[in-house]
């Protein structure tokens, strides 16, 4: 999500995540991180490192009330535009079928940070209905991981949990975790607040 890199070395070798998080043949309805506390009329957020060192894993987490309704909201986060970087100059969306998933599907980015320079990952989305009905929705779970790509951004991952709070309200719960070159956690924070902007719009 919102992935920000600086590319210090002009490269694009490609490696794979380290440490897969999801497994997507099997529907996950269980976020990485337990949920923070819903605070009323508060945006609730927190960030740190999983590893010793700054070019450990980060984390950040997010969760906040968003006047939509639920339907709305996942409307949106089905759309990549929502959650990626301005910097991603092209974007494929491949879906893959899958009765575990309301959508399952495979991404793949790109972007040119330099002149004659590509970076290229992709990552899986899962979609998944944790509570309600296809038609009334309660509860949704999106998961994500980096599963190929630059070596830039060794790790990525994260989850999203929105549950119907009225008809025109949604508790959105946001968790990413990354290791990328220059990512910190605040960077990783940003990028989940970028996103519940977008979705507030």
């Amino acid at each position: 999500m919102r992935i920000q890199v600086i590319f210090l070395i002009l490269s694009t070798s490609t490696a794979a995540a380290s440490g897969p998080c999801f497994n997507f043949e099997t529907k996950i309805v269980k976020p990485l991180r337990a949920p923070i506390a819903l605070v009323q009329g508060v945006d609730a957020a927190d960030k740190g490192t999983m590893d010793e060192g700054a070019e450990g894993r980060n984390w950040a987490v997010v969760r906040a009330k968003v006047d939509k309704s639920l339907d709305t909201v996942y409307q949106l986060l089905l759309d990549h535009k929502t959650t990626s970087s301005p910097r991603v100059a092209e974007m494929t969306v491949e879906k893959i079928e899958s009765p575990s998933y309301l959508q399952l599907e495979q991404v793949k980015f790109l972007i040119k940070p330099f002149l004659f320079v590509r970076v290229r990952w992709t990552e899986e989305w899962g979609f998944a209905l944790a509570e309600g009905t296809r038609e009334s929705p309660r509860e949704i779970v999106i998961s994500y991981e980096k599963t190929e790509g630059t070596s830039h951004i060794e790790h990525l991952c994260g989850n999203m949990v929105l549950r119907k709070l009225t008809d025109k309200s949604t508790d959105v719960f946001l968790y990413e975790e990354a290791k990328a070159t220059n990512r910190k956690a605040t960077d990783t924070l940003n990028g989940l607040l970028g996103t519940l902007k977008t979705l507030r719009k």
